[in-house]
């Protein structure tokens, strides 16, 4: 006999699973008028109904032990956190427009997110083939840092180079290799908040609601060093949330210690940082729509 499973919201995007009208009968989820694929209505969680605009970088902890044996495999590692990720990103209206259109989308209660991995402090992890360090110049007159060319993934979409996307199909190719590609114990933030500065400057209009948030599962170590990124993201209205996951049945006094230390490099408001299982980061996600 096969196993009972739960349908999510999402699932009744699938014409073979469900429709809208099995959609508006589930108790905790709603549909969304345009917010997928050409303009097609997307069953959601009811908790994305108040969604502001929001652009949204996630920056999280590559091998430091959430792809290493001491954290284990799915349900309580890496593989976790990138199936929660790529769950949110199906789940949540998105704004649609690709990586490489300046948004226009103001009021209409969705997202355009980027997904970067850090490790300690080499480079943050964008993309799979692109050289997507420092932007390049930019082009003739627009302002607007020209980033290294996208590869095609086998959905025929682009990756992002770690950039703001509204696309569903673009976030699933970045999703689909950070999965197979979890970089070194991410311990340094500076990268991190680099690249923050540059996105959120050059690439989020006016309008939008503007989030960092940074997920580890170590002691990040150059807390100290960041008050100046602090100040460029405070100036571009940037606010900053953090997420220090543990990795057993209950946190350790090493895990809180770990997170007293993530808070203070966040440096976001007060209760902006959370000490969460890896099904708690779930919960998180969840929040984000309210920010």
């Amino acid at each position: 006999a096969g196993a009972c499973v739960e349908l999510q919201c999402s699932d009744f995007n699938d014409p073979s699973i469900g429709d809208a009208c099995d959609c508006r009968h589930h108790p905790r989820c709603h549909v969304e008028p345009g917010a997928g694929a050409g303009g097609a209505a997307l069953c959601v969680p009811k908790n994305y109904q108040t969604c502001k605009d929001i652009d949204l970088l996630v920056a999280f902890t590559g091998d430091c032990a959430t792809a290493g044996a001491r954290f284990q495999k799915h349900p309580n590692g890496f593989e976790a956190i990138t199936a929660a990720l790529t769950d949110f990103a199906h789940a949540v209206p998105l704004t649609g427009e690709p990586a490489d259109a300046a948004s226009t989308e103001v009021n209409t209660g969705r997202l355009r997110v980027g997904f970067i991995q850090f490790d300690n402090g080499a480079r943050v992890a964008e993309c799979p083939t692109c050289a997507c360090g420092a932007p390049k110049p930019a082009a003739a007159g627009d302002g607007v840092p020209t980033w290294g060319a996208a590869s095609a993934g086998s959905s025929g979409a682009a990756d992002t180079c770690g950039r703001l996307t509204g696309s569903r199909a673009e976030l699933d190719v970045d999703l689909q290799w950070h999965a197979q590609s979890s970089r070194r114990c991410g311990a340094q933030l500076a990268e991190v908040y680099e690249t923050a500065v540059r996105t959120f400057g050059a690439a989020s209009p006016a309008g939008r609601t503007k989030v960092l948030l940074v997920v580890a599962d170590g002691a990040v170590t150059d807390s100290a060093f960041l008050s100046s990124y602090h100040a460029q993201l405070d100036a571009a209205g940037v606010q900053r949330y953090g997420v220090q996951l543990y990795r057993r049945m209950k946190a350790l006094p090493a895990d809180s210690l770990n997170s007293l230390i993530l808070e203070d490099a966040v440096n976001g408001a007060p209760g902006s940082t959370a000490l969460v299982s890896v099904d708690g980061f779930r919960d998180v996600l969840d929040g984000l729509c309210n920010a």
